[in-house]
């Protein structure tokens, strides 16, 4: 397993239902402008959960070697799948996140 496919692998679960709730919950502010009820809330209902998944999408993509979070060298460039492909190594400890990690590497925390 690459470094790449290991971070992808703890990113994904949390960062791909991220869109989907987002644009439903963007849907239903366009929706519901101009409406005087207590339904107003609704995209809340979406929006929050997608807020919440992307934080915490963010905060698990780490190092596999170092154990360094990423989501701060990375920016606004992060992917739902994890890594985007023109980041190609660590800005800490300068591992290739494309060549295979050893076996007591990929599972380090």
């Amino acid at each position: 397993m690459t470094a790449r496919e290991y971070i992808a692998k703890r990113v994904g679960p949390f960062k791909r239902p991220f869109l989907p709730l987002g644009l439903v919950g963007v849907a239903c502010v366009f929706a519901l402008l101009g409406r005087d009820s207590p339904i107003v809330l609704l995209p809340f209902v979406f929006i929050g959960p997608a807020i919440v998944l992307f934080i915490i999408g963010n905060f698990r993509m780490i190092c596999p070697c170092c154990g360094k979070h990423l989501h701060m060298y990375l920016g606004g460039n992060a992917s739902p799948q994890g890594l985007p492909p023109s980041v190609k190594f660590c800005p800490f400890c300068g591992v290739d996140f494309d060549t295979e990690l050893r076996e007591d590497k990929a599972n380090p925390h």
